[in-house]
């Protein structure tokens, strides 16, 4: 495998939050270390040039062009195995700037407040969603971690708000039930890796990513790779949430860090 591509993946565990946006990046866009400088690929992961350069050195190069240049000059053949790691960025590379996904952001946007539904382990996607929207906009999105409460509190709702359904499968039953609660005419969006799911049915936008597991008792109960699909592409709707009024979200963010507040 391409070592540069390797490195990165033996670091994911240890790279701070903007390094971890560039990591994700390059690992669903490899070409880009061939096509961009370091400023073009600051400007694609939300991130400044230095950042592109010690993200170099995190993975032990001297800097950005040394990485470049062991790009450019190592084997790209990948095994399977390989390829399986970078399978749930690709796929959801896939989805970026189409008109869906688009649509889709622009909704959430526009939205009065984000209500969120999501059960067992589409809770981690949700969840992590959550606290990154909720450290901008508080008011802005609902996230329960009890589906129970998420239940109950479906009066909360109003024709303003969407309902963002989480579900790696798209075949929650306990989401499904849920529909003839909801208000009539309120906005719903699917994200999902399931293709042609159940949930489909009742939502006005769906994005859906269709990266599976090898076994389908692993897809439904214990998703790893299309788990890693979901939060990704949450990653992603969220970054492009913030994209317009950047500067100010990251102040907000900043007020609400506690880690700031002392400095």
């Amino acid at each position: 495998m391409n070592d540069v591509l390797l490195r990165i993946q033996q670091c994911m565990e240890d790279f701070s939050p903007n390094h971890l946006e560039i990591a994700k990046y390059i690992l669903a866009n490899p070409h880009c270390l061939e096509d961009y400088t370091a400023r073009e690929l600051a400007e694609k992961t939300y991130s400044v040039p230095s950042s592109i350069i010690s993200f170099s050195k995190k993975i032990g190069y001297s800097g950005f062009q040394e990485m470049k240049f062991n790009y450019g000059n190592s084997p790209l053949e990948m095994d399977r195995t390989e390829k399986d790691i970078l399978r749930p960025y690709q796929a959801v590379y896939k989805l970026l700037n189409t008109k869906n996904y688009l649509e889709t952001v622009a909704a959430l946007i526009n939205a009065k407040r984000i209500y969120i539904f999501a059960f067992q382990m589409s809770q981690v996607a949700a969840l992590d969603f959550y606290l990154k929207v909720h450290k901008v906009d508080p008011t802005k999105i609902i996230f329960f971690r009890s589906f129970d409460e998420q239940v109950r509190n479906i009066p909360l709702l109003s024709k303003d708000d969407i309902v963002l359904m989480i579900s790696n499968s798209g075949e929650c039953q306990e989401i499904i039930d849920c529909q003839k609660y909801l208000p009539k005419g309120i906005k719903k969006i699917l994200v999902t890796n399931g293709i042609e799911s159940t949930l489909s049915e009742f939502c006005t936008y769906e994005l859906s990513i269709g990266c599976f597991e090898q076994d389908i008792l692993t897809f439904k109960e214990i998703p790893t790779d299309s788990r890693n699909a979901l939060l990704y592409l949450m990653d992603r709707i969220f970054n492009d949430m913030i994209k317009s009024n950047y500067d100010e979200a990251l102040e907000k963010i900043k007020k609400s860090s506690l880690f700031f507040s002392n400095i």
